[in-house]
């Protein structure tokens, strides 16, 4: 087994073990791998299968406690194997329906466990045949759900279904409703931004805008950020300064170029502070490259929209 592989995943069991956040880690991991693949082609997947060797090593799925998220990472493993096959127009290693089937086993462990619908929702996106049940599944996360961070989360992912499937009414108003429960949700406090923009409100669009920018007023701070955070600090500023009048522009540009710096892949690794969020989720500098190079990527393509 790789090395690295091996260490980074024994520190997620023992995350999910003691916080119960493995679907959070493993889903913005997902975001990025497919440019990832870009740098490591040949063995992405072989990655994923030594992960899901590791679960079965690392765990005995009758005895553990916690067990259902164990599945969960497993179950999420066969379908980001599944994602790399289909970049490569290559047939899916797990079959979609029986892999739907299996995530109910979860429930085996946990009757409770209403982010097996998440997992089940996100798999059945994989498929035309399938892509009709993540509305109601996300709907099933939000009523069973009572936390509000989480249920905003469910909320957002319900918007994004909407405007994949051409709702944009029932879209804006899951996105509202996923601000209304957490009004620090940035994923959702930008595409109310982009709506208010879209309706030439650009006062409010920018108050919205403004939200965001707010959560790193200091640009020291960054780095602490997580990933995907950072990602929309960006957008954001890309975004207002769309809205500003020319003259105010400068300071605006300046603070975007210190974030390109910032995911800038070939930079010395070495002089990225130890406590900055991506050292500290990714210790190895191949794979740190990796992930920046990813980061540089997504965002770069935000200029040819």
């Amino acid at each position: 087994m790789l090395g690295g592989v091996s260490i980074v995943f024994k520190k997620l069991f023992k995350i999910y073990a003691e916080n119960h956040m493995v679907d959070l880690l493993y889903d913005y991991t997902s975001i990025l791998y497919q440019k990832m693949m870009s740098i490591f082609p040949y063995n992405a997947n072989q990655r994923l299968e030594n992960v899901l060797g590791e679960l079965d090593e690392s765990i005995d799925f009758k005895e553990t406690p916690g067990t259902e998220y164990a599945l969960y990472a497993k179950y999420l493993c066969q379908k980001m194997i599944n994602d790399n096959l289909h970049d490569q127009e290559c047939m899916e290693r797990y079959k979609i329906g029986d892999l739907l089937n299996e995530i109910d086993n979860i429930y085996t462990f946990d009757k409770g466990f209403y982010k097996a619908d998440y997992l089940k929702s996100i798999v059945a996106n994989q498929s035309t045949m399938y892509n009709t049940q993540p509305r109601f599944l996300y709907e099933n996360c939000i009523r069973r759900c009572n936390v509000n961070v989480c249920k905003s989360n469910f909320y957002y992912s319900l918007g994004k279904w909407n405007e994949k499937h051409k709702r944009p009414v029932e879209a804006l108003k899951a996105f509202r409703d996923s601000y209304r429960l957490d009004p620090n949700n940035v994923k959702a406090i930008f595409k109310l931004a982009i709506e208010r923009k879209r309706n030439k409100e650009y006062e409010y669009a920018k108050n919205f805008l403004q939200e965001i920018l707010d959560t790193c007023p200091d640009f020291v701070e960054l780095g602490n950020m997580p990933l995907q955070d950072i990602e929309f600090w960006y957008k954001s500023i890309m975004l207002f300064s769309l809205l500003i009048d020319s003259h105010f522009k400068g300071e605006w540009e300046e603070d975007a170029q210190k974030f390109l710096n910032f995911v800038d892949p070939k930079q010395n690794i070495t002089e990225i502070p130890n406590k900055y969020f991506i050292k500290r989720m990714y210790y190895d500098d191949e794979y740190i490259k990796a992930v920046l190079d990813a980061m540089r990527c997504r965002v770069d393509s935000l200029h040819e929209r």
